[in-house]
């Protein structure tokens, strides 16, 4: 609405100048208004502009709200969640690699694997070929207690789909993967 407004006071003064209906002295007025008019506009633009940060963190919350009740009913936090939910997509995984794919710090990642390793949601075991490394993978226990998070997740998913299309899921995933790129943020930078 406000974005209107301005430009119709823009396109006013536009008229007003061009056609000249003022004396000279005021032509002079109407430009200076014209310029400031224009200013703010522009201000008023960059205010119209999305605010990224609150636009993803909205996002962000408006899932994980949905998925809150499922994860408190499992006894999980989120952040175990992201564990449980990447270590079932893929399994088993290098733990630096799973920091890395649920955003999770590598000192965070530690206090949560033991925790999920002492409810039997998760085995630990040292990879073969380095031993510095730590293997982790998701039990069957584990499988079944994260399984109504993942049913609630994937019909979340459905109906977002459903509601504004495939096709702008995709893109918007697109988009986000893109701007994570321009910036140059990787997973599990700290």
């Amino acid at each position: 609405m406000r974005g209107a407004y301005l430009k119709s006071l823009i396109l006013l003064f536009s008229r007003i100048k061009r056609n000249t209906i003022l004396p000279r002295s005021k032509q002079v007025v109407t430009s200076t208004l014209l310029s400031s008019v224009r200013q703010n506009a522009g201000e008023a633009a960059m205010a119209a502009e999305p605010d990224l940060m609150k636009t993803f963190l909205l996002a962000y919350e408006s899932v994980i709200e949905t998925l809150r009740p499922s994860m408190k009913v499992a006894g999980l936090t989120e952040p175990q969640w992201r564990v449980l939910h990447e270590l079932q997509m893929r399994s088993p995984m290098i733990a630096s690699e799973l920091a890395a794919n649920t955003f999770v710090r590598a000192s965070s990642l530690s206090r949560i694997l033991r925790d999920l390793e002492a409810r039997d949601l998760i085995n630990r075991a040292q990879q073969f070929e380095d031993l510095r490394k730590t293997l982790v993978s998701l039990t069957d226990y584990g499988c079944k207690t994260i399984a109504p998070i993942e049913a609630n997740y994937s019909d979340l998913v459905q109906r977002i789909a459903n509601s504004v299309g495939s096709d702008k899921v995709s893109a918007c995933a697109a988009a986000c993967a893109g701007i994570v790129e321009q910036i140059g943020a990787r997973p599990g930078d700290d």
